[in-house]
């Protein structure tokens, strides 16, 4: 049985245990940010097997290899800051076929395996602490993936967690991303692209936008009027703009 207090299921009194304070939100995309070079460092050789991202925003899990993508699925993720799966690197530990599940909160409570078990019929588990499990599984609800509505685990339909569960392993890993800017190298030149916020985590700022361009690439040089301009626009959101370059163009 899988104890899932990414709680699919929830009565109106039970108190969630998942922290809604700013501050916890913060120090998790905090660490996510100082994890990052660790990951791809001390586990630079993770490129080379398979592994999962978890696009939040997105609302994206792919599968990829070497940097390219294998496949990629629609998901069901957090349905507000309050049950936000914690951003940051993980690994695949459980991996259980007809899963139940039992509320943490009240053992009496319980759904077994079946059409009515709103895990599916598959659970990847890769991570566990006191705020609860966390994992990816399947749902009987699926109008429900592509949509933020879960209490913290990843919704995928029956026949994409099927399918990925055969492609992965214990020990594959996870990353779990909440980054609203994304910037490309565009030969020398770099394209922002900003995506929505949905949990108001990270605000529209001239400082952030640019502490996440340096650090993906710490030598280039930023036009911040150009980033401004971009957030002065009407709807700045998924609008790719030019906003630096990583060498001085030549004349």
């Amino acid at each position: 049985m899988v104890i899932d207090s990414g709680l699919e299921i929830l009565t109106q009194h039970i108190k969630p245990r998942i922290s809604n304070s700013r501050t916890t939100i913060i120090l998790l995309l905090l660490l996510n940010y100082l994890g990052f070079c660790v990951f791809h460092s001390a586990l630079g050789d993770i490129k080379s097997s398979p592994y999962i991202e978890v696009d939040l925003i997105s609302h994206i899990l792919s599968l990829k290899q070497n940097n390219q993508l294998i496949k990629s699925y629609p998901i069901g993720v957090s349905k507000s800051k309050q049950f936000l799966t914690p951003p940051g690197h993980y690994k695949i530990e459980v991996k259980d076929k007809n899963p139940g599940w039992i509320n943490p909160f009240n053992p009496r409570i319980s759904i077994p395996p079946g059409k009515n078990n709103p895990l599916g019929t598959l659970w990847i588990g890769f991570h566990d602490n006191k705020g609860g499990e966390y994992g990816i599984h399947g749902t009987n609800q699926p109008n429900s993936v592509g949509k933020s509505v879960s209490h913290g685990c990843v919704r995928m339909l029956i026949p994409d967690i099927e399918d990925l569960f055969e492609r992965v392993e214990i020990g594959t890993n996870v990353e779990v991303l909440y980054q609203r800017f994304k910037v490309v190298d565009i030969e020398g030149d770099l394209a922002l692209t900003i995506k929505s916020d949905p949990y108001q985590i990270e605000p529209l700022e001239v400082n952030n936008i640019e502490k996440f361009i340096l650090s993906k690439y710490p030598k280039a040089k930023i036009n911040r009027q150009a980033i401004q301009k971009l957030l002065e626009e009407k709807n700045p959101l998924n609008q790719t703009r030019l906003v630096g370059n990583l060498e001085p163009k030549s004349m």
